[in-house]
């Protein structure tokens, strides 16, 4: 479809840009990773969300990097480790809050998200919300090849009707969720096909045959997902 072609002209990185997000992310990490290993060489740092799976749109130049930290620290430590890390490697540092502090920056024009979490074996072991980050981050990227461009398509088409974003001002379709679809619908007009169909309350898996009705009395929301990496949260509870 010739409308799609040129949305997709319009979103998707050229091959150059794809090479300089590499370039940028390789540095961050490593300055970050050196920073890091300055307070415990335990700690470590990863590139996590769509620029690491893959699924980035053009004109974003977002970097979510996540430090791993070991369960015994608590979270006044790992606010201080990254704010002092952040304020050694990125420019114009922010703290903000979700469930816990992390810090916002700059770094080569790229915005930057320095997120503390916990470094847990599995999702029966959560202290925190990010913590399943990691998790989400693992499965979309086995799953997701060679469907890049289709989640892409998905988040442009949710922006343009201001659906896009899981942010309270927003209460819309987070990033994953747009990537959980396509997994599950295979493209985004098979996405754009089944939600014509959609009933409120409508449930929505990955892992095969469940109980809707059971489904439905945990979850009150419009439209339910239930999250592949964590059996008792709703991905589409904005």
């Amino acid at each position: 479809m010739q409308v799609i072609e040129e949305v997709l002209s319009r979103i998707v990185p050229t091959p150059e840009e794809e090479a300089k997000l590499r370039e940028v992310e390789k540095e961050l990490v490593a300055r970050i990773r050196y920073e890091a290993s300055q307070y415990d060489r335990r700690l470590y740092a990863r590139l996590l969300g769509s620029a690491s799976r893959g699924t980035w749109l053009r004109y974003q130049k977002d970097l979510d990097i996540f430090i791993f930290f070991p369960e015994e620290y608590s979270k006044e430590e790992m606010e201080r480790i990254v704010t002092s890390i952040a304020s050694r490697v990125l420019k114009g540092v922010e703290k903000r809050y979700a469930e816990h502090p992390y810090v916002r920056g700059e770094f080569r024009g790229y915005d930057v998200e320095l997120v503390p979490c916990y470094a847990i074996k599995d999702t029966s072991y959560l202290k925190s919300a990010v913590d399943r980050t990691p998790f989400h981050n693992d499965y979309v990227k086995k799953r997701i090849s060679s469907k890049e461009n289709e989640v892409r398509l998905l988040k442009q088409f949710l922006k343009g009707i201001a659906c896009y974003g899981a942010e309270a001002k927003v209460e819309g379709f987070s990033g994953y969720l747009c990537e959980l679809l396509v997994i599950k619908f295979g493209s985004f007009i098979r996405v754009l096909e089944a939600a014509k169909h959609f009933k409120r309350g409508e449930v929505l898996s990955l892992r095969g045959d469940v109980d809707e009705k059971a489904v439905r009395r945990k979850f009150s929301s419009p439209l339910i997902f239930l999250d592949p990496v964590d059996e008792n949260r709703n991905v589409a509870a904005a």
